[in-house]
């Protein structure tokens, strides 16, 4: 009896690592990095607004000009860096996939074989798990949508700081 429980507590953790693991991983891989985008996109916005609304010592029509050049984040066509970010984000969820693949592979074949060796019925376990999954995408879903996607980490003294830096540096050029 007690060899059962010990077999149906290693059957259960495997299972639940893996499943977490592999939910964790294809919620990365589409709904979080779709959030990462909108987060990228309000922290631009956030600091180009901070940026610009103290520029009062320029008129309203180059506030507002300058603004719009600054927050412009979208270039026709794809650039390099475009190409080169989509070709790693593929390689990483190419090698990914991979090693979630392997380790379900060899998680079901130790799964299998101590719920053989031990008669394990795996009713209970596969409902245990399935609960726990649910509640911990709708966990991961809950506090993307609700708190990572407002999230605000740039730092707009950091930028203005910068940019009056290299303003500081520019050399006027002498017309002759």
């Amino acid at each position: 009896m007690e060899n059962n429980y010990y077999a149906e507590f290693t059957i259960d953790i495997i299972l639940e690592v893996i499943f977490i693991a592999t939910l964790i991983t294809i919620f990365f891989f589409t709904y979080a990095s779709y959030i990462e985008g909108l987060v990228v996109q309000d922290q631009v916005d956030f600091i180009v607004e901070d940026a610009t609304s103290d520029l009062v010592i320029f008129p309203e029509i180059y506030r507002c000009a300058l603004k719009s050049y600054m927050g412009e984040t979208k270039s026709e066509g794809k650039t390099k860096a475009d190409i080169a970010v989509e070709e790693h984000n593929a390689a990483l969820l190419r090698k990914s996939a991979k090693v979630i693949g392997v380790g379900l592979l060899i998680s079901m074949i130790i799964v299998a074989l101590i719920a053989w060796k031990f008669n394990v019925h795996m009713t209970e376990i596969a409902i245990k798990v399935f609960i726990i999954l649910i509640f911990v995408g709708l966990t991961e879903f809950a506090f993307l949508t609700y708190l990572g996607r407002y999230y605000k980490s740039g730092d707009p003294n950091f930028v203005k700081k910068t940019v009056v830096e290299v303003l500081r540096d520019v050399k006027p050029r002498r017309k002759y």
